[in-house]
C-alpha cells in the first residue's frame, strides 16, 4: 500500500507542476505529460513497472497457486479479519474462503477483492487526492 501511496504522491507532484505553468521558469521548461487520470490505469502502469500485475494468475501449477493463495489470504485477508479492520464485503470473503476450503485455487480467486479495491479508489478517496 505504501508503494501505491508513493505513486499517487508522484501523480500529485506532476499535476502541481502542470498547474504551475504561469511562472516564468515553468514556461521555459519542457511540458510534462501526465498519466491517464483513471485509477485503474495508474495502478496497472505502476504494478506493471514493478512486475506485480497478475503474478498470482501467471503461476503455472496448481501447487504454486495454492501456496501463493494461502500466503495472500493469511498475510492480508486473515490479518484484517482478526484485527477487525476488514473493510470488504462478506461476499468477497465468502468467495475466497469457499474455494480455499475446497482446496481449489482458480486464477480468478481474488477477483472480488480486486474489483472492490478499484471501486474504493474510484470514489471520494481518489477524487479528493486529485483535487488536493
Amino acid at each position: 500500500m505504501a508503494d501505491l501511496e508513493a505513486v499517487l504522491a508522484d501523480v500529485s507532484y506532476l499535476m502541481a507542476m502542470e498547474k504551475s505553468k504561469s511562472t516564468p521558469a515553468a514556461r521555459a521548461s519542457k511540458k510534462i505529460i501526465l498519466p491517464d487520470p483513471s485509477v485503474r490505469s495508474v495502478m496497472h502502469k505502476y504494478l506493471e513497472k514493478i512486475g506485480e500485475i497478475k503474478r498470482y494468475e501467471k503461476l503455472e501449477t496448481v501447487d504454486e497457486r495454492r501456496q501463493a493463495a494461502r500466503e495472500i489470504y493469511d498475510n492480508f485477508i486473515m490479518k484484517e479479519l482478526l484485527s477487525h479492520t476488514h473493510n470488504y464485503s462478506k461476499e468477497s470473503v465468502d468467495h475466497v474462503q469457499k474455494y480455499l476450503m475446497r482446496n481449489e485455487v482458480p486464477v480468478t480467486l481474488f477477483q472480488p477483492y480486486i474489483d472492490e479495491i478499484y471501486n474504493h479508489l474510484r470514489g471520494d478517496i481518489f477524487r479528493k487526492y486529485i483535487e488536493r
